[in-house]
């Protein structure tokens, strides 16, 4: 039976890797202060442009201010959004890209495949998280070979078609079992109870 753990989720925690948190962050509010720029901007361009050239001209057009400046507030928004839109559709390609990346190379290492090694592009985000999964699978590659290499000398010691162990091999019969097991037992597979 596996041991179900539940973790409870912080609002903000920055000591969960912090540098990928702030480099995202960073991005985030890089791309919001550029459209709050440029929404900036066009407020400013027709605000005064628009007021200072004729007063009188713009009592007749316009009841109050806030007339005359809704339609420039509502393109200026749409315009914003376009660009923020846009902007953003570049910024998650470091975490989706990698993310796809480990996925793809771990549906590999799960089939069997303990040559793979996960190699990310640089300025991917998980640079991490494929080490670890690297020093896994070597782990268990290595744990494999030494089981491999145990199992091929009992087989040996066995030879085909022996139906009886000779007595003399028994001692080396043993050890490789017991090597083989050492190498098996260092795995948790169940929750202690």
């Amino acid at each position: 039976m596996s041991q179900n753990r539940t973790y409870k989720r912080k609002i903000l925690n920055f000591s969960v890797n912090r540098a990928m948190q702030l480099r995202m962050i960073g991005k985030l509010t890089c791309i919001l202060l550029l459209s709050l720029l440029f929404s900036s901007g066009v407020f400013y361009y027709y605000a005064d442009r628009q007021v200072t050239a004729s007063f009188l001209l713009f009592h007749i057009k316009a009841r109050n201010f806030l007339d005359f400046l809704l339609p420039v507030v509502g393109v200026s928004f749409v315009i914003s959004l376009g660009l923020g839109t846009i902007a953003s559709l570049f910024f998650p390609k470091n975490v989706a890209g990698a993310l796809y990346r480990i996925e793809e190379d771990v549906r590999r290492i799960t089939k069997g495949d303990l040559t793979m090694q996960i190699n990310l592009r640089s300025g991917d985000e998980g640079d991490s998280l494929a080490e670890q999964i690297n020093q896994m699978v070597k782990l268990f590659k290595e744990t494999i070979i030494s089981a491999q290499v145990s199992l091929h000398q009992a087989q040996k010691i066995c030879g085909p078609g022996q139906e009886m162990v000779p007595p003399e091999h028994l001692a080396e019969l043993r050890v490789s079992l017991e090597q083989i097991a050492q190498q098996i037992n260092k795995f948790k597979v169940a929750a202690k109870k």
